[in-house]
C-alpha cells in the first residue's frame, strides 16, 4: 500500500494544529482524511479504504492514542497500517 493512492488519517483533537498537518499534505499531493479523537478515527476507518499511515495524538478527549492503538491492533484488518 502506497501514499500516492492511499490517503493519510490525521488524528487530533487541537483543530489549528489538525487543520496545518491538513493543509501541508495536501499541498504536497497527500488525500487526507481526519479525525478529532480515537473513536472517530476508528468510526472513519469502518467501511472505507484504508489510509497508509495514521498521524495520531496521544493525549485526545473521548478515546486516546493509546486506546486506539490497542483497539486498532485488535482488528485484523487495521493493525498493519502504520
Amino acid at each position: 500500500m502506497t501514499c500516492e493512492r492511499h490517503p493519510v488519517l490525521i488524528v487530533e483533537d487541537e483543530e489549528f494544529i489538525r487543520e496545518n498537518f491538513q493543509i501541508f499534505l495536501e499541498l504536497e499531493g497527500f488525500q487526507v482524511l481526519t479525525a478529532g479523537n480515537g473513536r472517530e478515527a476508528l468510526e472513519q476507518l469502518q467501511g472505507r479504504e484504508r489510509p497508509c499511515l495514521i498521524l495520531l495524538d496521544l493525549l485526545m478527549p473521548v478515546m486516546d492514542g493509546g486506546e486506539f492503538l490497542e483497539r486498532k491492533a485488535s482488528e485484523t484488518s487495521l493493525a498493519s497500517i502504520p
